[in-house]
């Protein structure tokens, strides 16, 4: 006699491995971003592989109604829907994916096998607890299968994942990244011999802000900045803690107020007022007004040595009440590293503890670190440890979380600032991957926090030319071995960043190429100091050229 029960707990058994499938295959999809682009690339080839395992469990009425449907015979459609699904895999799978081959066949004889127990047992010679019995032997087989393919296939995954970075790297690259391509003199560090040195002519305080945001600059000083034969200014802040001339908290309702936020690039010692970004963009826009007929005034505020989140905390604590129409924040290369001091700066007793809407500054490093794991990690960490020392958890492991290999900053490549290592694709420099994981979250909060205050929000990312980049990927031959290196990956992070949020990303690179290009020079010697690596006047203002034609571009300023 049949039993309705035992046949619908059977179904139920089957579907329900199918869902958890579908789950691991959502998982791995949603954490596409953290396989280098791995799952991102491959998910219609993940769709194909559980469309074919699913075939071989569907029910035999499923079978018999699409036999039905196509006049073929239930046998042949079995075997027929797994080899087309096979096909289409081949077609879709990229050329430049080792080990495809390893897992399409994986799945093959996973599929196999099992429509193989099905068949041996056929459906209507059995009872509801017989069909029960060949189910769950069914998995099990299924699962036993894929144990034992499991290691095989992790290590292709994991060749995959490290090839298709490679790749990307290499056709992002727009020069080689390599020693050959270098001329001898450059293929090591050039050691600074000079140093910045201060006098303060007219002492002053700090800003009350600077308690709130770690440090800040200084208020009602006057101090002398140079470098012997570089550079000599004198350097003025007003009661409010940044240069310029004094502005009120409370905005005039004909002005629109541009605030521009960034790190010593802001505070720009190494230049005069005149010549910083934020007067020359003042002055270029002195004579433009907003389509509702508003003047443009603009100011900047920097500290050096401010990460992304210590720009955020100023604006939360000080610089909102300036109520600023747009705030135009400059992405340096090191703000990554800023944003986790305690593993980059040993010297520095701050770090930063982020919840879900808000930044707090601690001054003793202890921040607690927030749960990274995205689900499907946190799902694999909670598995018994006999299960999750399988086989298969190990698979699942590459699939949803792949482990990172970090490389711990010393030895030689501790005499070179660790920001230059924010252009390593693989492997992960140790703190990278936090640096980045507050970065975004700097960013989503405040650019929140912007758009309920009623202002815009806009990144420059600050290129220090991919000539320079590729000076700085051969400084350590030895050490950096098969190292990955793509001069583009900032700026493509910070566009994974920023595009959920809507904020516009500008990107100085083509706009300093083509300077240096008209001067016929490199652009790391025409706009930077190389010395110290900041803004030279020109820096200042072909970057505050680029800003006034985005804004006139953007129609946030037209001409009178």
């Amino acid at each position: 006699m049949k039993n309705t029960s035992l046949d619908r707990l059977t179904i139920i058994i089957k579907w329900l491995f199918c869902l958890s499938l579908f789950g691991i295959a959502l998982w791995s999809i949603q954490v596409a971003p953290d396989w280098t682009g791995f799952a991102r690339q491959q998910t219609p080839i993940q769709g194909l592989f559980l469309l074919a395992l699913i075939s071989g469990l569907f029910e035999k009425e499923i079978w018999t109604r699409l036999s039905q449907l196509t006049r073929l015979p239930s046998l042949l459609l079995r075997l027929l829907i797994p080899l087309i699904l096979t096909v289409l895999i081949f077609i879709v799978t990229p050329p430049d994916l080792p080990g495809s081959i390893i897992v399409i066949i994986g799945f093959i004889i996973f599929n196999l096998l099992l429509l193989a127990v099905n068949l041996v047992l056929k459906d209507r010679t059995r009872t509801g607890l017989g069909n029960l019995a060949v189910s769950l032997f069914s998995l099990l087989f299924t699962l036993l299968v894929v144990e034992l393919l499991a290691p095989t296939l992790t290590q292709a995954i994991a060749s995959a994942q490290r090839q298709a970075a490679i790749n990307r790297a290499t056709s992002a690259a727009t020069a080689p990244l390599d020693a050959n391509s270098i001329p001898a003199e450059s293929s090591t560090p050039v050691p600074v011999s000079l140093s910045p040195q201060t006098e303060i002519i007219q002492a002053g305080g700090g800003p009350a802000w600077g308690l709130q945001t770690g440090w800040g600059t200084n208020t009602d000083t006057i101090l002398r900045y140079w470098m012997d034969g570089v550079y000599d200014n004198e350097i003025e802040y007003n009661s409010l803690g940044f240069r310029g001339p004094e502005i009120s908290y409370e905005k005039p309702d004909d002005v629109y107020r541009i605030m521009l936020v960034g790190d010593s690039f802001m505070e720009a010692r190494e230049v005069a007022y005149d010549d910083t970004i934020y007067a020359q963009l003042g002055n270029l826009l002195k004579d433009t007004q907003t389509s509702d007929g508003k003047k443009i005034e603009v100011f900047g505020v920097g500290a050096t040595g401010w990460g992304t989140l210590q720009a955020y905390l100023y604006y939360h604590n000080e610089g909102y009440r300036f109520a600023p129409d747009l705030i135009i924040h400059f992405f340096i290369i090191n703000d990554v590293v800023d944003n986790n001091p305690q593993q980059f700066y040993k010297d520095r007793n701050i770090d930063f503890a982020i919840t879900d809407n808000s930044v707090q500054l601690l001054t003793d490093g202890s921040a607690p670190q927030e749960q990274t794991a995205n689900p499907g990690e946190r799902w694999l960490n909670a598995l018994p440890a006999p299960v999750a020392q399988t086989n298969i958890a190990a698979l699942l492991r590459r699939i949803i979380a792949p482990p990172r290999e970090s490389v711990t900053l010393g030895g030689s490549l501790g005499n070179a600032h660790p920001q230059n290592y924010i252009f390593v694709r693989e492997p992960d420099i140790e703190g990278y991957p936090e640096g980045w994981r507050r970065t975004q979250r700097a960013y989503e909060i405040w650019a929140n926090e912007a758009r309920q205050n009623g202002s815009e929000m806009m990144v420059v990312a600050v290129d220090i030319s991919v000539e320079r980049i590729t000076e700085i990927s051969t400084y350590f031959p030895d050490e950096q071995q098969n190292w990955v290196w793509d001069v583009d990956l900032p700026f493509t992070r910070l566009s994974e960043i920023l595009s959920p949020l809507n904020v516009k990303l500008i990107s100085t690179r083509q706009r300093y190429a083509d300077y240096a290009a008209s001067v016929n020079q490199r652009p790391f010697e025409v706009l930077f100091y190389t010395q110290d690596g900041h803004w030279n006047p020109t820096g200042h203002k072909v970057t505050a050229e680029l800003l006034a034609d985005t804004l006139l571009e953007k129609s946030i300023v037209i001409d009178r």
